[in-house]
């Protein structure tokens, strides 16, 4: 898989949270509600970027949110809880076990 270009070396004594405090570049498309509100990453993050892997690989490669035409419009589908549609290739088990809870 892939790391977005977000890993982090996070200790056992730290704290679980890593929180952005630079304007760097970073996966827009593949970034939780929560990225995008409040610029926190936890292990959440992974499971929503993970669930949009899912999506691509499901839809054969296909570019979440394509049809949007600026980053602006991306972001406000993303915060408003807009969910990207069922990809043709994913399976009743594959979306409702896998995809939904991501």
């Amino acid at each position: 898989m892939s790391d977005f270009g977000m890993a982090r070396i996070i200790s056992s004594s730290s704290s679980m949270i890593y929180e952005e405090k630079y304007d760097k570049p970073f996966p827009l498309r593949w970034s939780s509600p929560e990225v995008l509100i409040y610029r926190k990453y936890s292990s959440k993050y992974d499971v929503w970027s993970y669930g949009i892997v899912l999506w691509e690989i499901h839809s054969l490669d296909k570019i979440p949110y394509k049809q949007s035409i600026s980053n602006d419009i991306i972001i406000q589908l993303i915060k408003s809880g807009h969910m990207l549609n069922k990809p043709e290739l994913a399976n009743h088990f594959i979306c409702k076990l896998l995809m939904l809870p991501c």
